[in-house]
């Protein structure tokens, strides 16, 4: 296969492959991009903090997340405006630092139920408008 990737990009997956790999999707989708190039930063937080952004500014091109829910559930089941202006922030951080961030909505719906739901849909709302590309697996989703 050609390598059709312009440049030696680093990319960090929220969350960790690591934490997903049970899931054939994820080691599938990441021996595919390593087939064209792409190198993976295999250890990452539960979310992305300011620390965090701060410090791998230098060693990671793109961030990509697939669920956007884990970076402001504060306990099971729930979340607070808070923490999602926090990811907010850290989104709008991780532009100006100069990552590229990439969103796979996977589900039109929540994965998990979130309460307040309105707060968990502008986490949402967050990561899609907020993300460089968004990829979705469906025509209706697009």
């Amino acid at each position: 296969m050609q390598n059709y990737c312009p440049e030696q990009l680093r990319v960090a997956f929220f969350p960790t492959v690591k934490n997903m790999s049970g899931n054939p999707y994820w080691p599938m989708l990441v021996l595919a991009l390593e087939k064209i190039g792409i190198q993976f930063h295999y250890e990452t937080p539960g979310a992305f903090t300011t620390g965090w952004l701060l410090k791998n500014r230098k060693t990671i091109d793109v961030l990509h997340l697939h669920y956007c829910q884990q970076f402001y559930t504060i306990r099971k089941g729930q979340t607070r405006l808070l923490s999602v202006l926090r990811f907010g922030f850290n989104m709008l951080l991780a532009r100006v630092l100069g990552f590229r961030t990439v969103f796979t909505l996977h589900n039109l719906e929540p994965t998990y139920q979130l309460q307040p739901a309105w707060v968990d849909d502008l986490g949402h709302y967050i990561a899609v408008n907020f993300s460089d590309r968004v990829i979705v697996h469906c025509n209706e989703a697009r």
